[in-house]
C-alpha cells in the first residue's frame, strides 16, 4: 500500500521490518526484493530473491523476479536458468 501511495522508501522499511521479524519468511524476502528492484537497487534485490528461493524453492514468481534482475544486470545465462526453474514449477 505504501508503494501505491508513492512512498517506496517507507514500503522498503516495512518489508525490512518483516524480514527482521521472520528472517526465514520467503514472502517477506520476496516482497522486499520486489520493492528494491522497483527502486533500482538490483544487487540488494537479487540477495533477497535468492533468500526467498532458498526459503521456499517452489515459488515460481521469485525465480521470475530474480531472472528479471539478473537480466538487467547483464547476467543472461543465470537469468535463463531461473526462467527454466520457474517454468518447471508451472510459472
Amino acid at each position: 500500500m505504501l508503494e501505491r501511495e508513492g512512498l517506496p522508501d517507507e514500503a522498503a522499511a516495512a518489508y525490512r521490518e518483516a524480514v527482521k521479524l521472520d528472517p526465514k519468511s520467503a514472502s517477506a524476502h520476496f516482497n522486499l526484493g520486489s520493492s528494491l528492484a522497483r527502486s533500482g537497487k538490483l544487487l540488494e534485490a537479487e540477495k533477497h530473491f535468492r533468500t526467498s528461493i532458498k526459503a521456499d524453492p517452489t515459488i515460481a514468481a521469485a525465480h521470475l523476479k530474480l531472472a528479471e534482475v539478473l537480466e538487467h544486470l547483464g547476467r543472461t545465462d543465470e537469468a535463463q536458468r531461473e526462467i527454466a526453474a520457474a517454468k518447471a514449477l508451472g510459472g
